[in-house]
């Protein structure tokens, strides 16, 4: 509870974030601008990305990543989720970030703001209490408070989270997230470990995508998670562009200094990647001047 105090500072602070700055936010508060006689709306990478036209077969190409195998894929797996597959990658990312050595509160804080601000901080605390690991219960218990914290931003600006009853995970669930957690921390630590993990682009954003994060990166890679059946899509390899584009004008010196860009898909368990030397600076510069807006 001590820990739920001391983060409630910064409850409005994050409130603004999502309204303004995160993904999706911009939808709720858009701006708009006049230049050259066309309108440009502000938006957010994901609000970005839905509005481009990409040339036939994407900026960069599905085909054109390098596929690794790590291991078992989706036959590893049990069918019949009961969860939304955005809750289950929300839990796998949290508990990942838990299992790595961060505090629960810190790996789960969106989750517990939320709740907090819905009057559910009681049952939040009790939840996230309960998380102690990937064994069944703490699994469970941190499905539910990602369940709590899935929040999205309704055009009248109020916050609409999962009930706490609405759903009990079933077996299959369970079992699966603590595959996938397990795998993206084999993941992790084969590529280097995290270096930088839910970051921002300060000094990259533009008038035109006003915010919205990377997932993470090792010494070298800039990494998108995905936890899905279905193959990469141009969508997601735009957004990688865009975050080493983004990266490269950023005030941050590692994500200048990046090498590979890398899809991690942990149902399937396998990495795709391209080194960004063989990305045809034409498309770097279209992506900059007519995606991003520099």
């Amino acid at each position: 509870m001590h820990a739920i105090k001391y983060y409630a500072s910064y409850l409005i602070l994050f409130c603004i974030y999502s309204i303004f700055f995160a993904e999706g936010g911009c939808s709720v508060h858009t701006y708009f601008y006049v230049e050259s006689r066309r309108e440009v709306i502000r938006c957010p990478i994901s609000k970005r990305i839905k509005e481009v036209k990409q040339p036939h077969g994407g900026y960069l190409r599905p085909r054109d990543l390098e596929t690794i195998v790590l291991g078992g894929g989706l036959e590893e797996l049990g069918g019949g989720e009961n969860a939304p597959r955005e809750l289950v990658a929300a839990a796998v990312d949290h508990l990942g970030r838990f299992v790595s050595g961060d505090k629960a509160v810190d790996s789960f804080l969106p989750s517990m703001l939320c709740a907090r601000a819905l009057g559910n901080e009681r049952r939040a605390s009790l939840l996230m209490n309960g998380i102690r690991g990937l064994d069944d219960v703490s699994i469970e218990n941190a499905l539910l408070l990602s369940g709590l914290g899935e929040c999205r931003a309704p055009r009248d600006g109020s916050c609409e989270c999962e009930t706490e009853n609405a759903w009990k995970p079933n077996a299959v669930t369970v079992v699966n997230a603590r595959i996938m957690t397990r795998r993206t921390q084999r993941m992790l630590s084969d590529f280097g470990g995290r270096v930088l993990d839910c970051f921002t682009f300060d000094g990259g954003y533009t008038e035109t995508v006003c915010g919205g994060t990377g997932d993470l990166t090792t010494p070298d890679t800039l990494w998108l998670l995905a936890e899905s059946a279905a193959p990469i899509s141009t969508a997601q390899t735009l957004r990688l562009l865009m975050c080493w584009r983004m990266g490269v004008h950023s005030h941050h010196d590692r994500l200048r200094r990046i090498e590979y860009l890398a899809l991690f898909n942990a149902r399937k368990n396998t990495v795709s990647r391209v080194h960004v030397a063989s990305i045809p600076q034409t498309v770097a510069s279209e992506v900059d001047r007519y995606v991003i807006g520099y």
